[in-house]
């Protein structure tokens, strides 16, 4: 079944739940933990300055998805703004649709971690890659079965999340009180400065779900619903990241610190233990595993629209957008489930990836500010944040390239390779495109 539009079934809440379902995930149980045991009060800074960060682009996002309402996202308001640039419009819709798709696969391989280590099952390569499989061919389900069980199922994943979070922080925080441990005394001013940046490169994760939200234009039920759900995303995200950042601080600083002190990678968990014991872990152990579904299936669900928008686009194959009985685009979402699927093996291999994926997210969001600075007139933007939204991302990009310098070579060559694979579609799709044309034309001749 074939039909020209998608199916307006998303609430406000649900499309809120697709942005939080993307920005809460490993970052909030495991690397804040770490910053905040390496910088300490430093790591508030941190928060702050990606706060910023996030808001500058949110507000370039927000500003475009109102004028230029598309499922494409950064993609679409790229080719809006370089209609004849088919080198940005390349970059901008294949970097993105892999880092989604190496994000999904990530996940899930984190999804089959959390969950092999809640049911106290050893973890072996062939566990973890077959429970890995089975929960991306479940989202895959749950997203070709429509939008609306898309957007059900990840409200209670998100929701079920950010209440247990504030649970936690509620209890953990009435056990040790508001307590911030001082700044070191030897700390020089550039130290400060590199552990403040160092803070915010690794934390940034975290805020990385404007893509997601704005996917949703075509989908939710008023257009306006996804400028109200990225700000109401932001705002959220932004208060549980400065709240559990000042619980594990408290936490360190007070007489509770030294059982606090096992292991920084399970930090948040082992504070929920102290406030609310045996259960408080379990608790934190169900929300990672709720945490990494809904970022799988977030995500899953963004790509599959991106490549529908680029398949209308004539990018990908135009089979790409079709549409099923219940409106949705079912090879999109399949083709992206087997391509994430694919990259289960090389997330497996390559350590660095998840780095490189967020470096070029970092450098989507860039780009898309650019695109807002140059129709700045037709989205009635302001032109501070626009050029903030450019550069703070860039900065972010340079500072991590330069602490973690084994990452610029795979960066490198992850932008020329998607770069690559969107010309040769291109050329492709073309092409079978032309043989379409001829055939046509050679069928009317015979009739």
């Amino acid at each position: 079944m074939e039909n020209s539009t998608l199916r307006r079934d998303l609430s406000l809440i649900e499309v809120v739940a697709i942005g939080l379902g993307t920005m809460i995930g490993g970052t909030i149980f495991s690397s804040l933990g770490i910053i905040v045991f390496l910088i300490g009060k430093l790591s508030l800074l941190s928060l702050l300055i990606n706060s910023f960060i996030a808001f500058m682009i949110s507000y370039n996002y927000a500003k475009l998805s109102a004028r230029f309402p598309s499922c494409g996202a950064g993609y679409s308001f790229v080719a809006k703004a370089f209609p004849k640039s088919s080198l940005l419009k390349i970059f901008t819709g294949y970097s993105t649709l892999f880092a989604y798709a190496s994000a999904c696969s990530f996940y899930a391989i984190v999804f089959s971690y959390y969950l092999h280590s809640l049911l106290g099952i050893n973890a072996t390569s062939f566990s973890i890659m077959l429970v890995s499989l089975l929960i991306i061919a479940g989202v895959v389900f749950v997203n070709i079965m429509g939008v609306k069980k898309t957007g059900v199922v990840e409200s209670i994943f998100s929701f079920f999340k950010v209440i247990v979070l504030v649970l936690i922080i509620v209890s953990g925080l009435m056990l040790t009180g508001v307590n911030l441990p001082s700044l070191p005394r030897y700390i020089s001013p550039m130290e400060a400065f590199k552990s403040v940046l160092y803070g915010s490169a690794i934390t940034f994760l975290g805020f990385e779900g404007f893509e997601a939200i704005v996917n949703a234009s075509e989908e939710s039920k008023d257009e306006r619903y996804v400028t109200r759900a990225i700000y109401l995303s932001f705002i959220t995200v932004a208060f549980l990241y400065f709240s559990i950042a000042m619980l594990l601080l408290s936490t360190l600083n007070s007489s509770l610190g030294d059982v606090a002190y096992g292991n920084i990678e399970t930090l948040l968990s082992d504070v929920a233990s102290l406030s609310l014991g045996l259960s408080g872990k379990l608790l934190v152990s169900v929300c990672a595993l709720s945490a990494t579904a809904s970022a799988l299936n977030g995500s899953l669900y963004a790509v599959s629209r991106l490549i529908y928008a680029m398949s209308r686009d004539n990018i990908l194959p135009k089979s790409l957008c079709k549409l099923n009985e219940h409106d949705v685009p079912y090879l999109s979402i399949i083709i992206t489930g087997a391509l994430s699927c694919l990259l289960l093996f090389l997330n497996r291999a390559v350590e660095c990836l998840g780095e490189v994926t967020s470096l070029s997210f970092l450098l989507v969001f860039s780009l898309v500010s650019f695109a807002n600075l140059k129709v700045r007139h037709e989205t009635k933007s302001s032109l501070i944040p626009c050029l903030l939204g450019v550069v703070s991302p860039l900065v972010l990009v340079f500072y991590a390239s330069l602490t973690t310098p084994h990452v610029i070579s795979p960066l490198i060559l992850w932008l020329i390779m998607t770069t690559f694979i969107g010309i040769l579609m291109l050329i492709i799709n073309g092409r079978l495109k032309l043989m379409k044309i001829r055939r046509l034309k050679l069928i009317r001749r015979m009739y």
